[in-house]
């Protein structure tokens, strides 16, 4: 998993460690490019490719590079380490999110089934929601969004990828 921080907002890939056919994820090279646009209430709208590419690969943890184009491009380029078949996010907000069923997306390479799961957290001001769309056998995230009642707003969907095992599982 990846935590993407864009404009101050986060968005999430994940790279379960689980095996798709004969592969394993992550692999170094593998990329996905997700089309991210929202609001943050301090900085304005923002929209742009977000590429998350990872570079290294051990036994228990990988690491990516997360790099902003477009006029995202003036975002800093985070670099992480994480460990294999971590939960999205973190355990205890993933753990909270509800399984809401199986979910058709359609993306610019294809429409996909996901599993598609919902979170909403009652905060000191107001409710927030998030929204993540994966890819069921991978877990890889096809498309996630975010609400804050702040006025954040957050939106990332998948328009390409390297990963062959991923590709194929699109119509």
């Amino acid at each position: 998993m990846a935590i993407i921080v864009v404009g101050g907002i986060s968005a999430f890939f994940l790279l379960s460690g689980n095996n798709a056919g004969e592969e394993s994820y992550p692999s170094v090279g593998d990329s996905i490019t997700y089309r991210a646009s929202g609001f943050v209430p301090s900085k304005g709208s923002f929209e742009g490719p977000v590429e998350i590419r990872i570079t290294s690969v051990s036994e228990n943890s990988y690491t990516f590079k997360e790099i902003p184009k477009g006029n995202l491009s003036a975002a800093d380029q985070d670099r992480g380490t994480w460990k294999k078949n971590e939960p999205i996010a973190d355990p205890q907000t993933f753990g909270e999110a509800e399984f809401i069923g199986k979910e058709n997306v359609v993306t610019d390479i294809g429409t996909i089934e996901t599993d598609y799961y919902r979170l909403e957290n009652q905060t000191e001001g107001g409710l927030e929601n998030k929204e993540f769309y994966l890819e069921n056998e991978t877990g890889i995230t096809i498309k996630v969004s975010a609400e804050s009642p702040n006025g954040m707003r957050m939106n990332m969907i998948l328009v390409s990828t390297n990963i062959d095992a991923l590709k194929e599982k699109f119509e």
